[in-house]
């Protein structure tokens, strides 16, 4: 006689984030506990970025160094953000 076999399925348990913090903030709370981070600095306006990398990379004492400027904005995730004329990144 053959005996069927029941499979059942076990619970999937799925990681879910619920905690959405721009990059900048997440450096500045790992900075508070001494975390070693990159520098950076924020701004809100073009103008305000121009003034820091003036004042905080291009001073007259130092030599001129390279920065990246960042958009920070919470999109969904990496690759996850879609633009009004179809693009996605």
């Amino acid at each position: 006689a053959r005996h069927a076999t029941r499979l059942t399925a076990l619970p999937v348990i799925v990681g879910v984030r619920s905690l959405h913090v721009h990059e900048y903030l997440s450096m500045e709370l790992m900075r508070e506990h001494g975390i070693h981070t990159p520098e950076g600095y924020v701004a809100s306006t073009p103008d305000e970025a121009e003034d820091i990398y003036t004042d905080k990379f291009q001073n007259a004492g130092n030599r001129r160094r390279d920065c990246v400027i960042k958009a920070q904005v919470l999109s969904g995730g990496r690759g996850l953000g879609h633009f009004k004329n179809g693009f996605q990144g």
